[in-house]
Parts: C-alpha cells; sequence; structure tokens
C-alpha cells in the first residue's frame, strides 16, 4: 500500500507540476490564450472577482499556475523521487493548492475535468498524509 500511495504521487505530481510549469509559462508568453487554443475562452474571465484589474487576459493565471501548480508540483515530485525530508509534506502542500485550484475553478468555471482533478487532489491529500504517519 506505501509503495502504491507513493508512485501515485509521484505520478501526481509530476504531471502537475510539469503541465503547471508549461501551460503557465504559455499563458504568460502569450496572455491572449493564443499557445493554448483559449483566445475564443477570454469571455469566461469575465465573472472572476476584480476581472477588470487582473482578468483582462490570462496572464495572471499563468502566474498563479506556475506558482500554485507548477512549482509545488515540481517540488514535491523532486522531494518524493529523491525520499527527501518532508517529502510527503511537500506533497500534501502540493495537493491542498491543486484542491483550492479546483474549487476556484468549479466556483467560476464549471467543468467536468476539474471534478476528476478534485478528486485527484483529494485522493492525494489522502495518500501524503496516510504516508506522513507511516514515517513518523
Amino acid at each position: 500500500m506505501q509503495k502504491t500511495a507513493r508512485w501515485f504521487l509521484i505520478a501526481v505530481n509530476v504531471l502537475n507540476g510539469l503541465s503547471g510549469l508549461i501551460c503557465g509559462a504559455l499563458f504568460v508568453v502569450r496572455p491572449d490564450g493564443n499557445l493554448m487554443m483559449m483566445e475564443e475562452s477570454a469571455w469566461m474571465l469575465q465573472d472572476f472577482p476584480l476581472a477588470s484589474i487582473f482578468f483582462t487576459d490570462y496572464l495572471w493565471i499563468g502566474i498563479v499556475m506556475i506558482g500554485v501548480l507548477g512549482l509545488p508540483g515540481a517540488v514535491a515530485s523532486s522531494m518524493l523521487i529523491r525520499n527527501g525530508p518532508g517529502r510527503y509534506r511537500w506533497a500534501l502542500v502540493s495537493a491542498i493548492l491543486l484542491g483550492l485550484w479546483c474549487a476556484a475553478e468549479l466556483l467560476f468555471m464549471p467543468n467536468p475535468l476539474c471534478i476528476v482533478y478534485a478528486i485527484v487532489a483529494a485522493a492525494s491529500i489522502a495518500a501524503a498524509i496516510y504516508l506522513e504517519r507511516q514515517t513518523t
């Protein structure tokens, strides 16, 4: 069970970290959403709080995506692969941030894929807590 939970966390954090860094960078490089083929979806940003300040394009979403999904996922996956100290705490932080991202996305841009990500976040939280308790 421990090995499966650890590999699950590694897979989730590698995929989430890479996608957060890559997609976030694409939004920062081209805030109009063109590189992600989302220029037609920019109308969804109008319902966000402070939309006229932060969400006239995808720039801030890209920056937040890098900080909330990409970097924590990359650090957690690195710590998990290297068996570094605090690896399960990093995985827990990454999973909580993924859950918060999904909650915000479900609130403002509901979509079925985000429900799947929310389930993955919940499973990651459970796995990280389980593994942390097993090592202490």
